[in-house]
């Protein structure tokens, strides 16, 4: 069985118990178009050829991920166009959050598997591979400056509480171009081969900016989308969140030491001192953000460093290939993390789609899930 369209019968094989074979001395080179491998660097074409089976399963990982995000986020956009209760400035974010992840799938996802099942390599031309990597970068890059916008919020209603200024429409419409205008500004760059350029990576799969060219011009662009693109947001990130568990915490040790001094076990009523308070479960919630989104996007952040600065040797394809499929996994995550488990959406969802809880159905909407923090919604 041959994967390509050179090298000479035998050169590569499965047997009748899928086990692939060789020959000695074939490279990825070998097995791929002349026009695919022009748009790869030489790192990677100078590995032996990979397992199909373990493209193939890529392509079906990502087209459930694919499923999955399309519903996920969806779900968040349909409820914020039918319920005139969650049309506020700050879930605007949410739904800009949405529609980014949706589009970075469509554009990322959705092509990836397509081309998966027709060939082991990319099959899409050059100028399909520039598309994918500016889609890719713009989506991906959209929806972190929106979690540092949420995170803002956040941060301005949990920790100001009655002081707080609440986003309005307009601000809100700014945060969202800012979020669409900042990738395209530092991304245009190697679109137009000014500054770097879009290379296959990897497993010859996906495009992505060029991280392995060792000129001080393409070492100094890889820094500079480390710096905008990594360090800047997750600083923002940390910081609005650091806030937000430091308010909670407070907050609950205030409650505890009021308690004590009116000699009872908890100022809580109806029963609530067996539950966790609204505040620990943002304070959870917080912490799980920061996570899911560091973990996600660190791994592919030091496989650029290691491929620009002297430790491609320690990078095969699949090597990077994984760190930038985690990447395109949090698309997935945001709409349960963001919006599905917001008590305003969980309480529309019941409303209009017939799930959920009685309980999310009579819930108060307060403006991002705070209840005693603050005594308004957003």
């Amino acid at each position: 069985m041959m994967f390509g369209s050179s090298g000479s019968e035998g050169d590569i094989w499965l047997d009748e118990h899928y086990t692939l074979h060789v020959k000695e001395g074939v490279t990825v080179q070998d097995i791929i178009p002349k026009e695919v491998a022009a748009l790869s660097d030489q790192h990677w074409l100078d590995f032996r050829p990979m397992h199909p089976f373990i493209v193939d399963v890529i392509g079906i990982l990502f087209a459930l991920l694919s499923l999955i995000n399309i519903i996920g986020n969806g779900t968040s956009i349909f409820l914020f166009i039918k319920d005139p209760d969650l049309r506020k400035p700050s879930n605007m974010l949410v739904v800009n959050l949405a529609i980014s992840d949706i589009i970075m799938l469509l554009t990322n996802g959705l092509p990836l598997a397509y081309n998966v099942f027709q060939a082991n390599y990319w099959i899409f031309g050059k100028t399909a591979c520039t598309l994918y990597g500016l889609a890719g970068g713009i989506t991906g890059l959209c929806s972190l400056w929106t979690l540092v916008f949420i995170g803002y919020d956040r941060n301005n209603v949990i920790v100001n509480g009655l002081k707080a200024r609440p986003f309005t429409i307009s601000k809100a419409a700014l945060a969202i171009l800012f979020c669409w205008g900042y990738p395209v500004l530092l991304l245009i760059w190697p679109t137009l081969e000014i500054w770097s350029s879009w290379r296959l990576e990897g497993l010859l799969m996906s495009c992505s900016f060029d991280y392995l060219t060792d000129t001080w011009q393409n070492m100094l662009f890889t820094m500079f989308i480390f710096v905008g693109c990594f360090v800047v947001p997750v600083c923002f990130v940390m910081y609005f969140y650091l806030f937000i568990v430091k308010a909670v915490w407070a907050h609950e040790s205030e409650m505890k030491n009021q308690a004590k001094k009116m000699g009872v076990d908890n100022l809580r009523q109806n029963g609530d001192k067996a539950k966790e308070s609204a505040e620990m479960k943002i304070a959870k919630v917080a912490i799980t953000n920061v996570l899911i989104w560091y973990c996600t996007w660190t791994p592919y952040a030091m496989v650029v460093l290691i491929g620009q600065f002297g430790g491609k040797h320690l990078l095969t394809p699949l090597v990077s290939q994984f760190p930038s499929m985690l990447a395109k996994t949090c698309s997935c995550f945001n709409p349960i993390i963001y919006a599905l488990s917001h008590p305003q959406f969980r309480a529309a969802m019941r409303k209009y789609l017939w799930c959920g809880s009685k309980t999310d159905a009579n819930a108060p909407l307060a403006g991002n899930g705070v209840s005693t923090i603050v005594s308004k919604g957003d």
